[in-house]
This record gives structure tokens, sequence and C-alpha cells, in this order.
């Protein structure tokens, strides 16, 4: 009788850990899929680098291939504008908050949204070499640049050049082509793109020196 009375006492002191241990743990998963049912917010970005590479608009290539020889009526480039601290914070802070939510089992996860801060306000885009016996060194050829997405899909000025480097992206950089509207006749060819941004601070890169080729004889 004495040992059924010390096994039924010892139930009763166990049942009440026991709640409490349920508990904690429905509070964290909840808590945890609370927070995991939630988009990320939109993420801030300031733009502080600027790159910008020749890439192929022949046809003949992969639209986009990388490269520092053109054809005479293919002159391309790339220019992204970018925000080089994201590639250490998003992480630190990705780290951070993954305590706190279950990685997503979906068919899709929602990315993140970046916004740049200073917006672009000009861009200008110089010839450092003649590019005929017209335009020489020095000449500012913006007007003569036509400007698109990164597929070549369309061409546009150069303000529509500058509201698609101003949305919302969905990594901390953002980057449109750039496509010389006439013919270079010269061998080389470089130029410099200026791009100001609306807190008066100026990003500035040069492209490589192109070699320019008369197209294939048919």
């Amino acid at each position: 009788m004495i040992k059924n009375t010390f096994k039924s006492k010892s139930f009763h002191l166990r049942a009440p850990l026991l709640i409490k241990v349920i508990f904690v743990l429905t509070l964290g998963f909840s808590v945890k899929l609370f927070v995991s049912c939630f988009p990320p917010n939109t993420i801030e970005m300031h733009f502080n680098k600027i790159e910008i590479y020749g890439i192929d608009n022949s046809g003949i290539r992969a639209c986009g291939h990388m490269v520092d020889t053109m054809y005479a009526s293919a002159v391309a480039f790339k220019l992204n504008l970018m925000d080089s601290t994201h590639g250490y914070y998003s992480h630190k802070s990705n780290y951070a908050l993954s305590s706190l939510f279950f990685a997503p089992a979906m068919a899709f996860t929602v990315s993140n949204n970046y916004i740049p801060v200073n917006k672009v306000a000009q861009i200008k885009i110089t010839t450092l070499l003649d590019i005929d016996e017209n335009i020489k060194a020095g000449e500012d050829i913006t007007n003569l640049i036509l400007f698109g997405g990164g597929n070549f899909e369309l061409y546009y000025n150069v303000n529509s050049a500058i509201s698609t480097l101003n949305k919302e992206q969905s990594a901390a950089n953002s980057s449109i082509v750039m496509v010389l509207s006439i013919s270079a006749k010269k061998p080389t060819l470089q130029l410099n793109v200026q791009v100001s941004l609306d807190n008066n601070s100026v990003l500035s890169a040069d492209t490589d020196v192109i070699t320019i080729l008369n197209p294939p004889e048919l």
C-alpha cells in the first residue's frame, strides 16, 4: 500500500513538469510558424560600385557573352550598379534570423526585394577614342546609345534606362544594356560611363579597349 502511494505521488509531481515542457515546445513552434508565414521586407541598398563590360550583340555567340572584340555594327556593353555591402550584411542578417523561422517547404521561394535609396539622376557616356571621322575622343555620345534589358528584347532611351535602374530589384544590384546605334569605323573603341546619383555622388568606369572587326562577308 505504501509502495502504491509513492508511485501515485511521483506521477502527480511529474505531470505539471510534462505540461510545462509541452507548453514551451508548442509556443516555440507557434512563434516559428508565425514568423515563417511573412515574406521578407524590402531591403534598402545604396549604389556604391559600378562595372561595365563588353557583351556580344552580333547573334553569333550566346546573347550577353562577355567579349573584348566586337563587330563594327554590334557594339554593346552591360552596365551594373550595385551595393557591395550587401554581400556581407545580408548574409549576417539571414543567419541571425534563421533561428526564428522554418526553411520554407514549398515549390517556390519568396525572394528578397531591394530598393535603391539614392536614385540615378543622369547617365553620361563619353568616347575616349575616335569612333569615326566625325565623332572624336572626348565627345559626349549619350544620344548615340540605345538602352535595353538583359535579353536585348527592346531598346529604349536614357530616361527609360534610368527608370529601370531605379526600380525595385531581386538582388542588391541593377543592370542595363547599352548599344551603340552607329557603326564604329576605327579599329579600337573605349567609352567612359558616368552615373550621377541624386545625392550628388558620381560613379564612373571606363570600358576595356575594344577591338573592332568588320562583319564577316556573306
